[in-house]
Protein backbone atom coordinates (compact mmCIF):
# COMPACT_ATOMS: atom_id res chain seq x y z
CA UNK A 1 0.00 0.00 0.00
CA UNK A 2 1.56 3.57 -1.27
CA UNK A 3 1.35 5.97 0.79
CA UNK A 4 1.88 9.96 1.87
CA UNK A 5 3.23 9.84 5.27
CA UNK A 6 2.82 13.32 7.46
CA UNK A 7 4.95 12.45 10.62
CA UNK A 8 5.43 14.56 13.66
CA UNK A 9 8.37 13.36 16.00
CA UNK A 10 10.53 14.23 18.73
CA UNK A 11 14.68 13.01 17.55
CA UNK A 12 16.99 13.33 21.05
CA UNK A 13 20.16 14.54 20.11
CA UNK A 14 21.72 12.48 23.02
CA UNK A 15 19.94 9.15 22.91
CA UNK A 16 19.15 9.28 19.47
CA UNK A 17 15.74 8.56 19.65
CA UNK A 18 13.07 9.58 17.81
CA UNK A 19 9.52 9.67 19.67
CA UNK A 20 6.02 9.43 17.77
CA UNK A 21 3.90 12.84 18.07
CA UNK A 22 1.07 12.41 15.12
CA UNK A 23 0.72 10.94 11.84
CA UNK A 24 -1.13 10.60 8.85
CA UNK A 25 -0.33 7.92 6.06
CA UNK A 26 -2.62 8.60 2.93
CA UNK A 27 -2.96 6.37 0.85
CA UNK A 28 -2.54 7.68 -2.49
CA UNK A 29 -4.53 6.78 -5.70
CA UNK A 30 -3.11 7.44 -9.39
CA UNK A 31 -4.20 10.40 -10.57
CA UNK A 32 -3.08 12.08 -7.02
CA UNK A 33 0.50 12.38 -8.75
CA UNK A 34 2.66 12.88 -5.82
CA UNK A 35 6.15 11.80 -6.72
CA UNK A 36 8.02 8.54 -5.30
CA UNK A 37 10.76 11.32 -4.25
CA UNK A 38 8.51 13.47 -2.51
CA UNK A 39 10.08 14.45 0.15
CA UNK A 40 9.84 17.16 3.03
CA UNK A 41 11.79 17.56 6.20
CA UNK A 42 11.45 20.27 8.60
CA UNK A 43 12.66 21.56 12.36
CA UNK A 44 12.38 24.40 14.34
CA UNK A 45 15.94 25.94 14.77
CA UNK A 46 15.64 27.58 18.15
CA UNK A 47 15.71 25.98 21.53
CA UNK A 48 18.63 24.21 23.46
CA UNK A 49 16.80 21.41 24.64
CA UNK A 50 17.94 17.84 23.92
CA UNK A 51 15.04 17.02 22.31
CA UNK A 52 13.43 18.95 18.81
CA UNK A 53 10.61 18.53 17.26
CA UNK A 54 10.59 17.43 13.51
CA UNK A 55 8.57 17.05 10.48
CA UNK A 56 8.70 14.67 8.24
CA UNK A 57 6.76 14.34 4.35
CA UNK A 58 7.52 11.40 2.06
CA UNK A 59 5.97 8.72 0.15
CA UNK A 60 6.54 5.02 1.86
CA UNK A 61 4.86 2.04 1.58
CA UNK A 62 2.79 0.27 4.29
CA UNK A 63 2.36 -3.32 4.91
CA UNK A 64 0.06 -5.28 7.01
CA UNK A 65 1.76 -5.46 9.96
CA UNK A 66 2.06 -1.71 10.50
CA UNK A 67 -1.68 -1.90 9.87
CA UNK A 68 -2.36 -4.44 12.48
CA UNK A 69 0.37 -3.39 14.95
CA UNK A 70 1.32 0.29 14.64
CA UNK A 71 3.16 0.79 17.43
CA UNK A 72 5.49 -2.47 16.84
CA UNK A 73 5.94 -1.18 13.19
CA UNK A 74 6.22 2.24 12.98
CA UNK A 75 9.54 2.65 11.25
CA UNK A 76 9.94 5.11 8.56
CA UNK A 77 12.70 6.09 5.72
CA UNK A 78 14.64 9.30 7.36
CA UNK A 79 15.89 11.93 5.02
CA UNK A 80 18.96 9.37 4.18
CA UNK A 81 17.30 6.88 3.59
CA UNK A 82 17.81 4.97 7.13
CA UNK A 83 14.75 3.52 8.91
CA UNK A 84 13.86 4.93 11.76
CA UNK A 85 12.72 3.12 15.03
CA UNK A 86 9.82 5.12 16.33
CA UNK A 87 9.12 5.09 20.20
CA UNK A 88 5.79 6.13 21.50
CA UNK A 89 5.03 8.06 24.58
CA UNK A 90 1.67 6.11 24.97
CA UNK A 91 1.62 2.91 26.32
CA UNK A 92 -1.33 1.91 24.03
CA UNK A 93 -3.13 2.78 20.97
CA UNK A 94 -7.21 2.55 20.95
CA UNK A 95 -8.29 1.45 17.56
CA UNK A 96 -11.57 3.13 16.50
CA UNK A 97 -13.68 1.68 14.79
CA UNK A 98 -12.81 -1.70 17.08
CA UNK A 99 -15.11 -3.55 14.45
CA UNK A 100 -12.07 -2.61 11.73
CA UNK A 101 -13.82 -0.48 8.94
CA UNK A 102 -13.50 3.19 8.59
CA UNK A 103 -15.23 6.28 9.30
CA UNK A 104 -16.69 7.86 6.10
CA UNK A 105 -15.65 11.31 5.82
CA UNK A 106 -18.30 14.40 4.68
CA UNK A 107 -18.91 18.09 5.02
CA UNK A 108 -20.94 17.29 7.63
CA UNK A 109 -17.60 16.12 9.87
CA UNK A 110 -16.29 20.09 9.72
CA UNK A 111 -18.04 19.84 13.26
CA UNK A 112 -15.63 17.57 14.32
CA UNK A 113 -12.33 19.43 13.67
CA UNK A 114 -11.40 16.59 11.51
CA UNK A 115 -11.70 18.98 8.76
CA UNK A 116 -8.50 20.63 9.82
CA UNK A 117 -6.55 17.40 8.91
CA UNK A 118 -8.40 16.46 5.75
CA UNK A 119 -10.05 19.11 4.05
CA UNK A 120 -11.23 17.95 0.91
CA UNK A 121 -14.58 16.52 1.90
CA UNK A 122 -16.11 16.34 -1.60
CA UNK A 123 -13.69 13.25 -2.12
CA UNK A 124 -15.26 10.36 -0.48
CA UNK A 125 -12.42 9.82 2.00
CA UNK A 126 -12.27 6.82 4.99
CA UNK A 127 -9.75 7.05 7.93
CA UNK A 128 -9.21 4.15 10.44
CA UNK A 129 -7.30 5.86 14.06
CA UNK A 130 -5.00 4.60 16.23
CA UNK A 131 -5.54 6.95 19.50
CA UNK A 132 -3.35 7.57 22.62
CA UNK A 133 -6.80 7.40 24.71
CA UNK A 134 -5.21 8.24 28.02
CA UNK A 135 -3.62 11.51 26.45
CA UNK A 136 -0.18 10.33 27.39
CA UNK A 137 1.46 11.92 24.51
CA UNK A 138 -0.30 15.58 25.31
CA UNK A 139 0.51 14.97 29.28
CA UNK A 140 4.39 14.34 28.55
CA UNK A 141 4.13 17.75 26.17
CA UNK A 142 2.81 19.78 28.63
CA UNK A 143 5.93 19.39 31.18
CA UNK A 144 8.27 21.46 28.51
CA UNK A 145 6.70 24.80 27.21
CA UNK A 146 9.61 24.76 24.14
CA UNK A 147 8.59 21.51 22.91
CA UNK A 148 4.88 22.78 22.69
CA UNK A 149 6.09 26.03 21.11
CA UNK A 150 8.00 24.15 18.17
CA UNK A 151 4.99 21.77 17.80
CA UNK A 152 2.67 25.16 17.42
CA UNK A 153 5.50 26.48 14.99
CA UNK A 154 6.15 23.58 12.92
CA UNK A 155 2.66 22.42 12.62
CA UNK A 156 1.29 25.88 11.73
CA UNK A 157 3.87 25.82 8.85
CA UNK A 158 3.69 22.30 7.50
CA UNK A 159 0.33 21.57 8.37
CA UNK A 160 -1.24 24.36 7.99
CA UNK A 161 -3.00 25.06 11.23
CA UNK A 162 -2.20 24.56 14.72
CA UNK A 163 -2.56 21.12 16.05
CA UNK A 164 -2.09 21.99 19.45
CA UNK A 165 -5.35 23.47 19.40
CA UNK A 166 -6.49 19.67 18.81
CA UNK A 167 -4.77 18.06 21.55
CA UNK A 168 -7.29 15.36 20.99
CA UNK A 169 -5.06 13.88 17.84
CA UNK A 170 -2.06 14.13 19.33
CA UNK A 171 -0.34 11.09 19.97
CA UNK A 172 -2.53 9.42 17.23
CA UNK A 173 -2.07 7.72 13.85
CA UNK A 174 -4.10 7.97 11.28
CA UNK A 175 -4.26 5.84 7.97
CA UNK A 176 -6.53 7.58 5.10
CA UNK A 177 -7.59 6.32 2.03
CA UNK A 178 -10.09 7.35 -0.89
CA UNK A 179 -12.46 5.70 -3.37
CA UNK A 180 -10.66 4.25 -6.44
CA UNK A 181 -13.45 4.85 -8.95
CA UNK A 182 -15.24 8.35 -7.90
CA UNK A 183 -12.86 11.03 -7.21
CA UNK A 184 -15.15 14.15 -5.75
CA UNK A 185 -18.92 14.55 -5.31
CA UNK A 186 -20.38 17.82 -4.82
CA UNK A 187 -24.32 18.62 -4.00
CA UNK A 188 -26.59 22.08 -4.51
CA UNK A 189 -30.17 23.04 -4.46
CA UNK A 190 -31.72 23.52 -7.33
CA UNK A 191 -35.62 25.99 -6.91
CA UNK A 192 -35.71 27.00 -10.51
CA UNK A 193 -37.26 26.04 -12.62
CA UNK A 194 -37.87 23.45 -10.71
CA UNK A 195 -37.20 21.91 -6.95
CA UNK A 196 -34.16 19.48 -7.03
CA UNK A 197 -30.62 19.09 -6.63
CA UNK A 198 -27.39 19.07 -8.75
CA UNK A 199 -25.07 16.14 -8.59
CA UNK A 200 -21.73 17.37 -9.69
CA UNK A 201 -19.43 14.29 -9.98
CA UNK A 202 -15.87 13.63 -10.97
CA UNK A 203 -14.03 10.63 -11.37
CA UNK A 204 -10.89 8.70 -11.48
CA UNK A 205 -11.38 5.82 -14.33
CA UNK A 206 -12.99 6.29 -17.85
CA UNK A 207 -15.98 3.63 -16.44
CA UNK A 208 -18.27 5.38 -14.79
CA UNK A 209 -19.44 3.27 -11.79
CA UNK A 210 -23.08 2.62 -11.47
CA UNK A 211 -24.75 5.04 -8.80
CA UNK A 212 -27.82 5.03 -6.42
CA UNK A 213 -28.84 9.03 -4.68
CA UNK A 214 -30.94 8.76 -2.10
CA UNK A 215 -32.55 12.15 -1.20
CA UNK A 216 -33.90 12.28 2.86
CA UNK A 217 -36.53 14.23 3.18
CA UNK A 218 -35.43 15.53 7.07
CA UNK A 219 -37.95 17.93 7.91
CA UNK A 220 -40.97 18.70 5.52
CA UNK A 221 -43.10 20.46 7.23
CA UNK A 222 -46.73 19.90 7.05
CA UNK A 223 -46.16 18.27 3.66
CA UNK A 224 -45.21 14.39 3.91
CA UNK A 225 -42.85 13.10 1.30
CA UNK A 226 -41.31 9.73 0.79
CA UNK A 227 -37.27 9.52 0.74
CA UNK A 228 -36.29 9.71 -3.30
CA UNK A 229 -34.44 7.20 -4.31
CA UNK A 230 -32.17 7.88 -7.88
CA UNK A 231 -30.66 5.04 -9.43
CA UNK A 232 -27.97 6.11 -12.31
CA UNK A 233 -26.49 3.66 -14.52
CA UNK A 234 -24.02 5.21 -15.80
CA UNK A 235 -23.69 8.51 -14.52
CA UNK A 236 -22.53 12.22 -16.18
CA UNK A 237 -20.10 14.96 -14.65
CA UNK A 238 -23.56 17.08 -13.83
CA UNK A 239 -26.32 15.13 -12.92
CA UNK A 240 -29.91 16.71 -12.24
CA UNK A 241 -32.33 15.05 -9.94
CA UNK A 242 -36.06 16.58 -9.51
CA UNK A 243 -37.70 16.07 -6.52
CA UNK A 244 -41.53 16.74 -5.84
CA UNK A 245 -40.71 19.61 -3.31
CA UNK A 246 -37.82 20.98 -1.80
CA UNK A 247 -37.31 21.10 1.84
CA UNK A 248 -35.52 23.23 3.96
CA UNK A 249 -33.47 20.44 5.26
CA UNK A 250 -32.58 17.38 3.50
CA UNK A 251 -29.92 14.27 3.97
CA UNK A 252 -27.83 13.40 0.29
CA UNK A 253 -26.28 10.24 0.43
CA UNK A 254 -24.62 8.74 -2.56
CA UNK A 255 -24.01 4.77 -2.69
CA UNK A 256 -22.19 2.34 -5.02
CA UNK A 257 -23.39 -0.61 -6.78
CA UNK A 258 -22.42 -2.57 -3.63
CA UNK A 259 -24.83 -0.32 -1.79
CA UNK A 260 -21.51 1.28 0.14
CA UNK A 261 -21.82 4.62 1.12
CA UNK A 262 -19.77 7.06 -0.27
CA UNK A 263 -21.17 10.11 0.38
CA UNK A 264 -23.63 11.78 2.47
CA UNK A 265 -24.19 15.73 3.17
CA UNK A 266 -26.80 17.47 5.18
CA UNK A 267 -27.98 20.98 3.90
CA UNK A 268 -30.39 23.78 3.84
CA UNK A 269 -31.35 25.57 1.02
CA UNK A 270 -31.26 29.03 1.72
CA UNK A 271 -33.72 31.43 -0.29
CA UNK A 272 -33.84 34.91 1.35
CA UNK A 273 -31.46 36.22 4.03
CA UNK A 274 -30.77 39.26 5.68
CA UNK A 275 -27.57 41.16 5.60
CA UNK A 276 -27.39 43.29 8.56
CA UNK A 277 -24.69 45.96 9.00
CA UNK A 278 -23.66 47.83 12.28
CA UNK A 279 -22.29 51.82 11.98
CA UNK A 280 -20.81 53.92 14.61
CA UNK A 281 -23.71 56.58 16.12
CA UNK A 282 -22.98 58.37 19.27
CA UNK A 283 -21.04 58.06 22.33
CA UNK A 284 -23.35 58.53 25.47
CA UNK A 285 -20.97 60.05 28.76
CA UNK A 286 -21.65 61.10 31.70
CA UNK A 287 -23.74 58.44 33.49
CA UNK A 288 -23.59 58.34 37.00
CA UNK A 289 -23.90 54.61 39.03
CA UNK A 290 -24.02 55.00 43.02
CA UNK A 291 -23.63 51.88 45.14
CA UNK A 292 -25.65 50.76 48.58
CA UNK A 293 -23.40 53.27 50.28
CA UNK A 294 -24.24 56.28 48.17
CA UNK A 295 -20.95 56.13 46.81
CA UNK A 296 -21.15 57.87 42.94
CA UNK A 297 -19.13 56.30 40.18
CA UNK A 298 -19.26 57.56 36.40
CA UNK A 299 -19.23 55.29 34.04
CA UNK A 300 -16.79 55.00 31.04
CA UNK A 301 -18.09 56.17 27.67
CA UNK A 302 -20.24 53.98 25.93
CA UNK A 303 -19.47 53.66 22.13
CA UNK A 304 -23.37 53.04 20.70
CA UNK A 305 -24.45 51.50 17.21
CA UNK A 306 -27.17 51.73 14.60
CA UNK A 307 -27.85 48.77 12.62
CA UNK A 308 -29.15 48.65 8.55
CA UNK A 309 -30.58 45.91 7.40
CA UNK A 310 -30.66 44.44 3.42
CA UNK A 311 -32.41 41.44 2.45
CA UNK A 312 -30.46 39.34 -0.46
CA UNK A 313 -32.72 36.97 -2.63
CA UNK A 314 -36.41 36.22 -3.32
CA UNK A 315 -38.98 34.11 -1.98
CA UNK A 316 -40.36 31.20 -3.38
CA UNK A 317 -43.61 32.00 -5.78
CA UNK A 318 -45.46 28.87 -4.41
CA UNK A 319 -45.60 27.98 -0.14
CA UNK A 320 -48.03 25.80 -1.02
CA UNK A 321 -46.05 22.63 0.91
CA UNK A 322 -44.76 24.79 3.62
CA UNK A 323 -46.61 26.06 6.97
CA UNK A 324 -43.93 27.75 9.50
CA UNK A 325 -47.02 28.70 11.96
CA UNK A 326 -47.86 25.00 12.59
CA UNK A 327 -44.13 24.08 12.18
CA UNK A 328 -43.26 26.48 15.19
CA UNK A 329 -46.39 25.13 17.12
CA UNK A 330 -45.40 21.57 16.68
CA UNK A 331 -41.49 22.44 17.96
CA UNK A 332 -43.03 24.01 21.49
CA UNK A 333 -44.93 20.81 21.39
CA UNK A 334 -42.45 18.42 20.67
CA UNK A 335 -40.18 20.54 23.66
CA UNK A 336 -42.74 20.48 25.72
CA UNK A 337 -43.97 17.03 25.82
CA UNK A 338 -40.31 15.91 25.93
CA UNK A 339 -39.05 17.79 28.69
CA UNK A 340 -36.63 20.21 27.04
CA UNK A 341 -38.22 23.17 27.62
CA UNK A 342 -41.84 23.98 29.36
CA UNK A 343 -43.11 27.25 30.33
CA UNK A 344 -45.60 28.56 32.48
CA UNK A 345 -47.07 31.91 31.61
CA UNK A 346 -48.17 33.17 35.10
CA UNK A 347 -52.08 33.61 34.47
CA UNK A 348 -53.97 33.94 37.60
CA UNK A 349 -56.69 32.65 36.17
CA UNK A 350 -55.15 29.84 35.64
CA UNK A 351 -52.93 29.43 38.39
CA UNK A 352 -54.19 25.92 40.03
CA UNK A 353 -53.90 24.37 36.75
CA UNK A 354 -50.87 25.94 35.55
CA UNK A 355 -49.36 24.31 39.47
CA UNK A 356 -50.99 20.36 38.47
CA UNK A 357 -49.87 20.75 35.33
CA UNK A 358 -45.81 21.66 36.90
CA UNK A 359 -46.54 18.69 39.24
CA UNK A 360 -46.93 16.31 36.58
CA UNK A 361 -44.26 18.02 34.24
CA UNK A 362 -41.71 17.64 37.12
CA UNK A 363 -43.07 14.00 37.82
CA UNK A 364 -42.99 13.27 34.13
CA UNK A 365 -39.03 14.53 34.13
CA UNK A 366 -38.38 12.27 37.32
CA UNK A 367 -40.03 9.31 35.64
CA UNK A 368 -37.17 9.21 32.97
CA UNK A 369 -34.44 8.39 35.59
CA UNK A 370 -33.13 4.86 36.04
CA UNK A 371 -30.36 4.86 38.18
CA UNK A 372 -30.05 8.10 40.26
CA UNK A 373 -32.51 11.87 40.71
CA UNK A 374 -31.66 14.28 42.74
CA UNK A 375 -33.73 17.66 43.32
CA UNK A 376 -31.74 20.90 44.62
CA UNK A 377 -34.04 23.89 45.65
CA UNK A 378 -33.05 25.66 48.74
CA UNK A 379 -36.59 25.63 50.36
CA UNK A 380 -37.76 21.76 49.39
CA UNK A 381 -39.95 20.63 52.41
CA UNK A 382 -41.17 17.29 53.38
CA UNK A 383 -44.43 18.05 51.97
CA UNK A 384 -42.49 18.51 48.34
CA UNK A 385 -41.02 15.39 48.89
CA UNK A 386 -44.18 13.59 48.98
CA UNK A 387 -45.51 15.50 45.88
CA UNK A 388 -42.97 15.11 43.37
CA UNK A 389 -40.81 12.19 44.86
CA UNK A 390 -42.57 9.79 46.21
CA UNK A 391 -45.12 9.14 42.96
CA UNK A 392 -41.53 7.85 41.16
CA UNK A 393 -42.79 5.05 39.36
CA UNK A 394 -39.13 2.99 39.44
CA UNK A 395 -38.24 1.92 43.05
CA UNK A 396 -34.89 1.29 42.05
CA UNK A 397 -33.78 4.76 41.64
CA UNK A 398 -31.55 6.29 44.13
CA UNK A 399 -33.39 9.85 45.40
CA UNK A 400 -30.95 12.71 46.46
CA UNK A 401 -32.62 16.11 47.50
CA UNK A 402 -30.15 19.15 48.43
CA UNK A 403 -31.84 21.46 50.44
CA UNK A 404 -29.85 24.63 52.46
CA UNK A 405 -29.36 25.46 56.10
CA UNK A 406 -29.97 29.05 55.62
CA UNK A 407 -32.98 29.53 54.33
CA UNK A 408 -34.83 26.34 56.38
CA UNK A 409 -34.79 25.64 60.12
CA UNK A 410 -34.39 22.88 62.27
CA UNK A 411 -37.71 21.98 62.57
CA UNK A 412 -38.05 21.57 58.42
CA UNK A 413 -34.71 19.42 58.88
CA UNK A 414 -36.21 17.14 60.73
CA UNK A 415 -39.82 16.88 58.73
CA UNK A 416 -37.31 15.89 55.35
CA UNK A 417 -35.58 13.51 58.00
CA UNK A 418 -38.88 11.83 58.78
CA UNK A 419 -40.34 11.68 55.50
CA UNK A 420 -36.63 10.35 54.32
CA UNK A 421 -37.04 7.10 56.68
CA UNK A 422 -40.70 6.82 56.16
CA UNK A 423 -40.21 6.52 52.46
CA UNK A 424 -37.53 4.11 52.71
CA UNK A 425 -38.99 1.65 55.64
CA UNK A 426 -42.02 1.53 53.18
CA UNK A 427 -40.11 0.93 50.08
CA UNK A 428 -38.01 -1.63 51.90
CA UNK A 429 -34.38 -0.34 51.44
CA UNK A 430 -32.34 2.89 51.66
CA UNK A 431 -32.83 4.26 48.46
CA UNK A 432 -33.71 8.05 49.97
CA UNK A 433 -31.62 10.62 51.01
CA UNK A 434 -31.13 14.36 52.06
CA UNK A 435 -28.80 16.90 52.46
CA UNK A 436 -28.61 20.84 53.58
CA UNK A 437 -26.21 22.94 52.37
CA UNK A 438 -24.03 24.38 54.70
CA UNK A 439 -23.62 28.44 55.62
CA UNK A 440 -24.82 31.69 56.60
CA UNK A 441 -25.59 32.05 52.75
CA UNK A 442 -26.10 28.98 50.51
CA UNK A 443 -23.77 28.68 47.61
CA UNK A 444 -26.90 27.18 46.16
CA UNK A 445 -29.41 30.24 43.37
CA UNK A 446 -31.28 28.09 40.83
CA UNK A 447 -32.84 24.94 41.56
CA UNK A 448 -32.01 21.88 39.62
CA UNK A 449 -33.71 18.40 38.71
CA UNK A 450 -30.69 15.35 37.51
CA UNK A 451 -31.67 12.52 36.12
CA UNK A 452 -28.90 10.22 35.38
CA UNK A 453 -26.41 12.18 33.84
CA UNK A 454 -29.03 14.66 32.30
CA UNK A 455 -30.22 17.81 33.93
CA UNK A 456 -32.79 20.47 34.07
CA UNK A 457 -32.99 24.14 35.40
CA UNK A 458 -36.40 25.17 36.88
CA UNK A 459 -36.83 29.12 37.40
CA UNK A 460 -38.92 28.47 40.45
CA UNK A 461 -39.50 26.65 43.93
CA UNK A 462 -40.96 23.39 43.57
CA UNK A 463 -43.92 24.48 46.17
CA UNK A 464 -44.64 27.50 43.44
CA UNK A 465 -43.75 26.25 40.19
CA UNK A 466 -46.80 27.44 38.14
CA UNK A 467 -48.04 29.88 40.43
CA UNK A 468 -45.91 32.44 38.79
CA UNK A 469 -44.21 32.91 35.28
CA UNK A 470 -41.45 30.60 35.27
CA UNK A 471 -39.29 28.01 32.84
CA UNK A 472 -37.89 24.73 33.16
CA UNK A 473 -35.35 23.54 30.17
CA UNK A 474 -33.03 20.93 29.57
CA UNK A 475 -28.98 22.17 30.11
CA UNK A 476 -26.84 20.39 26.96
CA UNK A 477 -25.59 17.10 27.77
CA UNK A 478 -21.79 18.25 28.01
CA UNK A 479 -22.70 21.42 29.99
CA UNK A 480 -24.73 19.62 32.42
CA UNK A 481 -21.95 17.05 33.18
CA UNK A 482 -19.83 19.81 34.53
CA UNK A 483 -23.22 20.97 37.19
CA UNK A 484 -23.85 17.08 37.86
CA UNK A 485 -19.98 16.79 39.02
CA UNK A 486 -20.14 20.09 40.90
CA UNK A 487 -23.57 19.28 42.78
CA UNK A 488 -21.76 15.61 43.45
CA UNK A 489 -18.84 16.72 44.80
CA UNK A 490 -21.17 19.47 47.49
CA UNK A 491 -23.12 16.36 48.29
CA UNK A 492 -20.21 14.14 49.03
CA UNK A 493 -18.08 16.73 51.57
CA UNK A 494 -19.30 16.88 54.96
CA UNK A 495 -17.65 20.71 55.12
CA UNK A 496 -19.79 21.75 52.68
CA UNK A 497 -23.32 19.92 53.37
CA UNK A 498 -24.76 17.91 55.86
CA UNK A 499 -26.99 15.05 56.59
CA UNK A 500 -30.66 15.95 57.61
CA UNK A 501 -30.26 13.39 60.59
CA UNK A 502 -27.49 15.51 61.78
CA UNK A 503 -29.27 18.90 61.90
CA UNK A 504 -30.38 18.93 65.02
CA UNK A 505 -27.77 18.74 66.73
CA UNK A 506 -25.78 21.09 64.57
CA UNK A 507 -26.28 24.78 64.77
CA UNK A 508 -28.67 26.56 61.81
CA UNK A 509 -25.84 27.94 59.93
CA UNK A 510 -22.04 28.06 60.21
CA UNK A 511 -20.03 30.71 58.43
CA UNK A 512 -16.48 29.82 56.63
Amino acid sequence: MKVKASILRLYNKKTKECTHLFSVFECIEPDMQIKDNHNVFDFTDKGKSEEKVYYTERVMTLNEDFISDPMSNFKIPDYEENLDQFRFINTELYHVPENGTGYLLSNGSSKSGLCKLFPDTKNPTWIKVWIDKECETVKYLKENKSLVSQIEKVSVKNLGFNIWEYKDYIGSVFLVWHHNEVKSIDIEGIVKPKFGISLNLDFRTEERPSLKVEVCQVEQKDCIVNNHIEKLPRPGFRQFINLPALPDNMMVKVYDVDDNLLYHYAFNVIRQFDITLSFPSQKVSGVKVRDAKGNEKQLVPIQKWTNETDVVGGKIESMNNYFPDAEKIRNIDRNKESGQFIFFDGDKTKQEINKENALNSVIKILNKATKRCMVCDDYFDSSDFGSFLCPLKNGNVEIRVMSSLSDMDKECAMRLAHVVDQYNNAIGKECAMARMLRGNKSVLHDRFIVCDDDIWAVGASFNELGARASVIYKIPYEAGLVIIHKLEEWWNDDKVSVDVHNVPSAPKTESH
